[in-house]
C-alpha cells in the first residue's frame, strides 16, 4: 500500500469515528499512561530517586482524573444513544414529533 493510499484511508476512518469510539480510545490511552507512570515509580524507587517520584505520582493522579471524566462521558453518551434508539423504535423523531412510519 502506498503512503498516499494509507493516508486517505486513515483520514476517512478518523472522520467516521463516533464520539463513543473516541472516548473509548481516550480511556484506553489513559489506562496505558497510568500503568507506564506506575512502572516509572517502581523503577525510580528501586534506584532510590525518591524526589522525582512525587512528580510522577502527581502525573499519574492527573491521568486518573482524566480517565474518570472520560468514563463518565462515555457512560452518558451510551445512555443517550440508547434513549435515541428507543425513541426511533417507538416512532418519535429527535424533535419529539410523531413519525408517520415507524423505523424498526
Amino acid at each position: 500500500m502506498k503512503p498516499k493510499d494509507f493516508y486517505s484511508r486513515w483520514k476517512k476512518g478518523m472522520l467516521e469515528l463516533t464520539p463513543k469510539q473516541q472516548l473509548k480510545g481516550k480511556m484506553v490511552g489513559h489506562i496505558g499512561g497510568i500503568l507506564g507512570l506506575l512502572l516509572a515509580v517502581g523503577v525510580l524507587l528501586y534506584q532510590l530517586v525518591w524526589y522525582f517520584v512525587v512528580f510522577i505520582l502527581f502525573m499519574a493522579w492527573l491521568q486518573w482524573i482524566e480517565f474518570v471524566g472520560a468514563r463518565q462521558k462515555y457512560k452518558q453518551i451510551s445512555k443517550l444513544m440508547e434513549f435515541v434508539e428507543d425513541k426511533k423504535i417507538e416512532g418519535v423523531d429527535e424533535s419529539g414529533k410523531e413519525q408517520t412510519s415507524k423505523v424498526l
